[in-house]
């Protein structure tokens, strides 16, 4: 299972290794207006990054905080764009004049509505910085391929009973013949409460920039609860189905709005809880969203949702038991079922969890974690009699996990586009032997599926994962959703 020790490394000597490396590479020595601000001083390796995985995250960071050197009129994060001055400027706009490329403040008229009640509506839209392909290709990975610079933006959109944020990047560079198709970029387990959101962060810019670099309009949505009312409903499969549905539906509206010319076509992509979804998504499409123009699904590392997947893990100590006790007390706030699970003394220490802390930090800064709050001894945190069921996955004396478990497994579906799964043979979150499961369950159903395993790969090494990132199956993950895209 995924490890969460602290790694044995000098703090100091990191740190000015990494900012002088910033400094280096992107001339940036003062935040810019953006999502975020880079830190006055170094900020501490959060606990369960690899020193190599923060320096990437940390060329994220600068991309959001950093973009574009050259000063824009753009408003800051957490300022609501003044629509008066925005449509009053937005008269003198020749409507067909941006079509190749997503425009300035100035130049937009929005379409946006606080209350509006349509699945994919924009509620609220915050500009970004620009990211432009040069300055991409000074602080990147260099053997990754960069096609363009884009611009970011944030979004709230409405999806079903509930809201959800996203961060959009849109392509500076001309649009295709027949417009720019759309990649919804669906991410894994963070936490469930605010403290958790991607929007506003390098990491949802790091994620929106993966495709919007490569040509296509981009969103990287959060699920509801992350940054938005209530907690985040943790793999529950209509929840987070319907919200990546309706991203796509957001990004073609934000589009819309920006007027960027789209050809109306949605791929959607995940990793992990993402994969989860985004296969949830091609389930629910026909019933929630079947206007909406799918044209594939890519899955890398899904998570099941299988009880016989998730049981063994309540055998033996881990950092799994975080992910485990995450869904259990997601679930059962979310359905309002009082199965007896959690031991009394730990409780309270699972709801503070639950609702001040996070597995990783999307700002990376010091915020309180999953690992610093509870232990990962499955004994200090469940009921036995818990325990001897969910081992012998026979959940008789609890119904409602059992029908959770039951209401939120990946099933089959009638799919009329391209539908692809990764795996890498050494991903110790989402075992190589439970998708191999899950595949021939899909088979079985009649569904086809081009299932890529990936030798030597881990969780979050194989796809679908950062725009500085180099990740084992960036380029023919990327090469293969265009593709459907643009067929």
């Amino acid at each position: 299972m995924v490890s969460l020790e602290h790694y044995p490394i000098d703090q100091n000597t990191y740190n000015s290794y990494v900012w002088a490396r910033v400094d280096l590479l992107t001339g940036c020595t003062q935040p810019s207006a953006g999502f975020v601000h880079l830190p006055v001083s170094p900020t501490p390796i959060p606990r369960g990054l690899s020193p190599r995985v923060h320096w990437l995250a940390t060329a994220i960071f600068t991309l959001a905080s950093c973009a574009d050197p050259e000063p824009t009129d753009y408003a800051e994060p957490d300022m609501p764009v003044d629509l008066t001055e925005v449509i009053d400027a937005a008269e003198d706009v020749p409507p067909d004049s941006h079509e190749d490329a997503a425009p300035d403040a100035d130049q937009v008229q929005p379409k946006i509505d606080s209350n509006c009640q349509e699945n994919g509506c924009l509620r609220e839209f915050r500009f970004g910085p620009r990211a432009s392909k040069e300055w991409l290709e000074g602080v990147i990975d260099p053997t990754l391929q960069i096609d363009n610079g884009y611009s970011l933006y944030t979004i709230t959109y409405k999806t079903g009973d509930f809201e959800s944020l996203a961060t959009i990047a849109m392509p500076d560079s001309p649009a295709p013949e027949g417009g720019f198709g759309v990649v919804v970029n669906a991410h894994g387990t963070v936490g469930l409460d605010d403290l958790c959101q991607l929007a506003d962060t390098p990491s949802g810019a790091g994620l929106a920039g993966l495709f919007a670099s490569r040509g296509t309009i981009s969103i990287a949505p959060d699920y509801p609860g992350l940054g938005t009312p209530g907690l985040h409903p943790y793999l529950v499969k209509d929840v987070t189905a319907r919200a990546v549905l309706d991203a796509g539906k957001a990004a073609l509206n934000a589009a819309e709005y920006l007027q960027v010319l789209t050809s109306g076509k949605v791929a959607l992509v995940g990793l992990s809880q993402g994969g989860h979804a985004v296969l949830a998504a091609g389930e629910a499409h026909k019933d929630w969203a079947p206007e909406l123009d799918l044209v594939a699904i890519s899955a890398a590392g899904p998570a099941s949702g299988y009880l016989e997947h998730w049981a063994p893990g309540f055998g033996f100590a881990g950092s799994h038991l975080y992910f485990a006790t995450m869904l259990l007390w997601a679930w059962q706030n979310h359905y309002q079922w009082d199965d007896a699970i959690f031991l009394a003394d730990a409780e309270d220490s699972v709801a503070s969890a639950a609702q001040e802390s996070c597995l990783w930090s999307p700002n990376l800064e010091d915020i309180p974690l999953w690992p610093d709050r509870l232990p990962n001894e499955p004994t200090e945190l469940f009921r036995s009699e818990f325990l001897n069921q969910m081992i012998a996955e026979d959940l008789a004396d609890f119904p409602g996990l059992a029908a959770s478990f039951e209401a939120n497994r990946i099933r089959g579906f009638e799919a009329e586009f391209p539908v692809q799964i990764w795996q890498g043979t050494l991903d110790d979150v989402v075992l190589l032997s439970d998708t191999a499961e899950l595949l021939a369950d899909l088979d079985a159903s009649g569904m086809e599926i081009d299932f890529q395993v990936v030798e030597g790969a881990g969780h979050v090494n194989l796809a679908f994962g950062f725009v500085a990132f180099q990740e084992m199956r960036t380029e023919e993950s990327i090469a293969w959703v265009k593709s459907c895209l643009e067929d």
